[in-house]
């Protein structure tokens, strides 16, 4: 198994591209969405998960790693998220139910099994798009920021100053 492959804009980003090793992870074929788009929210969610579709999509455009591909698997895992918040109501109501009968540890055993299994997808689903913190670090790492230079830099270097203007 292993770990994980670096992603390949991050490869190339890093000088760390090599045309020979990684020629088979040039995707030319799906070209990403480009910055300017807005993908709606299925109407099939939830207005919690409506809002989480708008703040994973929007920084996952604007750094070019999202495909049209990746919506439809974003939207299950999403959609995941209501199923977990809806076991999570179940098991309280039952939890904090005053007289509990044997009908009902049975039920609240079946619904964390259920929850865990769901849980599990979710987190491996959206794992892939940013939601933990590691696939957060890795996607960041992909964003060049501008490094910005102290007046005392540019003055100590002139070759910077010439060469920034």
């Amino acid at each position: 198994m292993g770990r994980k492959r670096i992603p390949t804009k991050q490869k190339l980003l890093r000088g760390t591209f090599n045309v020979t090793d990684d020629a088979d992870r040039v995707d030319q074929d799906f070209p990403c969405l480009s910055e300017n788009t807005i993908v709606e929210a299925p109407v099939s969610l939830s207005d919690r998960a409506k809002a989480s579709w708008y703040s994973i999509t929007t920084p996952l455009i604007a750094v070019g790693a999202l495909h049209e591909l990746d919506l439809a698997m974003l939207e299950e895992g999403l959609r995941l998220q209501d199923e977990l918040e809806e076991l999570n109501t179940q098991l309280s109501v039952l939890m904090t139910k005053k007289r509990k009968v044997v009908a009902d540890y049975a039920r609240c055993n079946k619904l964390s099994a259920m929850r865990n299994r769901s849980l599990q997808t979710y987190i491996k689903i959206m794992s892939a798009y940013g939601v933990s913190p590691a696939a957060r670090a890795s996607i960041s790492n992909l964003v060049q920021r501008p490094v910005e230079k102290s007046k005392e830099e540019k003055e100590a270097n002139p070759v910077l100053a010439i060469l920034e203007e």
